[in-house]
């Protein structure tokens, strides 16, 4: 079984539901995001319509996470991560909005992450 994790530890803007897909955070500068499970990126860039920066984890046939800011990820498509790795960092000097949305989704549907996140 997946040992899954909270992305980050940050305010919490919007939770599941009520036509939110994920959850959004609101992270302050220097703070850092981690992979919720052990898997392998499968997209890591901006190719994918908006100016957000998005890198997906597929932990298993069945389950993949998602995670979407501004800030470009430390990560590249093809590497595996662990569950706890930190994808992505928020140096001080970007300027970024801070606002960070994460996704899981099963079999392509999202669902909600505290269903799996215990912790």
């Amino acid at each position: 079984s997946a040992n899954w994790n909270w992305p980050a530890q940050g305010k919490v803007l919007q939770s599941f539901g009520n036509g939110n897909q994920g959850i959004d955070y609101s992270l302050s500068k220097g703070s850092f995001i981690v992979a919720a499970g052990s898997g392998e990126v499968v997209y890591s860039g901006s190719g994918l319509g908006g100016y957000r920066y998005l890198i997906i984890i597929k932990h298993t046939p069945a389950y993949l996470s998602a995670y979407s800011l501004n800030v470009k990820g430390l990560v590249d498509e093809g590497q595996q991560v662990k569950s706890g790795e930190t994808i992505v960092s928020l140096g001080t000097g970007e300027r970024s909005d801070g606002l960070f949305h994460f996704e899981i989704r099963r079999n392509g549907t999202a669902i909600n992450p505290g269903l799996l996140i215990s912790n």
